[in-house]
C-alpha cells in the first residue's frame, strides 16, 4: 500500500522473471581478497562538497558508488570522475559508462518494469517526476536490490 500498488504477488513474480532473462541474477563480480575494494567513497549530491577540492581523494578509492541524478561534469575537482557503482531509481535515471554497475533500488513493480523498458522497447509510464524512456547502461552489470 506505501506505492499504492494495486497488482497482486503473482504479478511481482512474473515481472521478476522477465527482468531475469534480461539481466544476469548474479553479476560477474571480483571475488574478495585483500588486494582489491580495500576503500570506497559514496557520493551524494550533498552542496557540502563544493569547493572541497575532493576529487583527487575520491577517484584514488577502490570503489567509488554514486546516487541518483548528480552530475560529475563541471565539479570533477570536488567530487571527481570515478564512478564504479550508481545508485538509482526511475525518477533519477542516468546514461552511464560502460564500466560502471546500475544498481537499482525498485520501490514499487513499476520500477522492475521501468528497468525492463528502459533497456528494451522503451518505458512510457508516469510516476510523480519525469522518467527517462531508454537509459545507455551495460546490461551485464545491473544490479538489482531485492525489494
Amino acid at each position: 500500500g506505501l506505492q499504492c500498488e494495486k497488482r497482486d504477488f503473482r504479478f511481482f513474480k512474473k515481472t521478476v522473471n522477465k527482468l531475469f532473462e534480461i539481466f544476469p541474477p548474479s553479476p560477474n563480480l571480483q571475488k574478495p581478497s585483500p588486494d582489491s575494494c580495500r576503500t570506497c567513497a559514496v557520493v551524494g549530491n550533498s552542496v557540502n562538497l563544493k569547493g572541497s577540492h575532493y576529487g583527487p581523494l575520491i577517484d584514488y578509492q577502490d570503489v567509488v558508488i554514486r546516487m541518483n541524478s548528480a552530475t560529475t561534469k563541471g565539479y570533477e575537482e570536488d567530487i571527481g570522475t570515478k564512478t564504479t557503482h550508481h545508485v538509482m531509481y526511475p525518477e533519477s535515471a542516468v546514461d552511464l559508462q560502460n564500466s560502471t554497475h546500475l544498481v537499482l533500488f525498485p520501490f514499487k513493480i513499476m520500477d522492475l518494469q521501468w528497468l525492463i523498458k528502459a533497456f528494451t522497447t522503451g518505458f512510457y509510464g508516469k510516476s510523480y517526476a519525469p522518467i527517462k524512456t531508454n537509459i545507455r547502461a551495460n546490461k551485464d552489470l545491473v544490479m538489482v536490490v531485492n525489494p
